[in-house]
């Protein structure tokens, strides 16, 4: 273990008890840094090290096993979070190159077109809802706990409770994102990742407009539609429906070609496995990063003595729970890829 902490709150770690140059230091071992190591690798790169707080890598991504409730049953693969890899649009270049070095791609159509390794593909599956008994005419509620699980093709909408107004106003939202998407020129509008997606003085007016206006405007104020609408917000920005743009909110429904995605029985624990193997010993876990400190920021006086330039770079310091010692790496680059939250600090 480490150091005890001070009255600040703030835990105090020894000094380094070894330094070490290496060319680019990623910080974080979730799907964001292990392809951040993989694209290295790629590039011709392989003076990297990989830390990571958690005893293996993968953040979210990773899968698990679960032992049999009873003697004699066989083990139980799930995922975490993280659980699927939607099937990437043409664009996504890089992407279906990850893809195909992981393995999910057998072979190529006449068109280029990808063929997916047939044991990963996942069409859209039923998901299940649970119903809460509703009160009765009395008023009276429920017992606690009572209902029935229903299943739902579209996705999460709980068709079962919608309206004839409800579906009226679900068919008005889907035509009005088939109609902020319709490039008209045929340039894509909406697509994975982001950075695809056109970007012109309609894209921004439709980003400077809250989704609840941009709901409202096209005459959508159903509890049980701006319920969906609210889980995809959440579900994949990680924002409240109130917070969100009607560009975030458009790009949720409209970027995607195709419902099936790539999942494991582990979700994603297959693309986990590759990345990891990839990087190899480059990975070094139970390792609480500290400080990461640029150069430039550093005195004149101390990277003169250590031969170093004031610019460029960065001294990455973390405390290795394994070996009991803090360790301080000097790296040309640092790639910052644990959650953003924590930059700050």
């Amino acid at each position: 273990g480490g150091a005890a902490a001070p009255a600040t709150g703030a835990p105090r770690f020894p000094p380094p008890a070894r330094r070490e140059d290496v060319g680019v230091v990623i910080v974080g071992g979730g799907i964001a840094g292990l392809t951040a190591g993989w694209r290295l690798l790629r590039s011709g790169w392989s003076d990297f090290a990989l830390l990571e707080l958690e005893a293996s890598v993968g953040g979210n991504a990773r899968g698990a096993r679960m032992a049999p409730a009873g003697d004699g049953g066989e083990m139980v693969e799930h995922p975490w979070a993280a659980h699927y890899v939607p099937l990437p649009s043409a664009e996504n270049v890089l992407l279906r190159d990850l893809l195909a070095d992981a393995g999910a791609v057998v072979a190529s159509g006449s068109s280029g077109a990808p063929r997916w390794e047939t044991s990963l593909v996942c069409p859209l599956p039923v998901e299940r809802l649970f119903a809460p008994e509703a009160p009765d005419a009395d008023g009276a509620r429920a017992r606690a706990g009572s209902g029935r699980w229903l299943e739902c093709a579209d996705g999460l909408l709980p068709s079962h409770l919608l309206t004839d107004d409800d579906r009226a106003q679900l068919r008005r939202l889907r035509a009005a994102v088939a109609a902020e998407a319709d490039g008209r020129d045929g340039a894509r509008r909406f697509a994975v990742p982001v950075a695809h997606s056109l970007v012109d003085a309609r894209a921004i007016a439709l980003d400077r407009t809250p989704a609840l206006r941009w709901l409202t405007s096209v005459n959508v104020t159903s509890e049980r539609v701006l319920w969906w609408a609210e889980y995809g917000m959440r579900d994949d920005y990680g924002v409240a429906l109130r917070d969100a743009s009607a560009w975030a909110l458009v790009h949720y429904f409209a970027a995607r070609d195709s419902d099936e995605r790539l999942e494991g029985a582990d979700g994603n624990g297959w693309l986990v496995r590759f990345l990891a193997r990839a990087a190899g010993s480059r990975v070094r876990t139970r390792a609480l990063v500290t400080a990461v400190v640029p150069l430039a920021r550093q005195s004149k006086a101390l990277s003169a003595a250590r031969g170093e330039r004031a610019s460029g770079g960065a001294t990455v310091r973390y405390w290795d729970e394994a070996a009991g010692e803090s360790v301080e790496l000097r790296a040309r680059r640092v790639i910052y890829a644990a959650p953003r939250f924590t930059a700050k600090h």
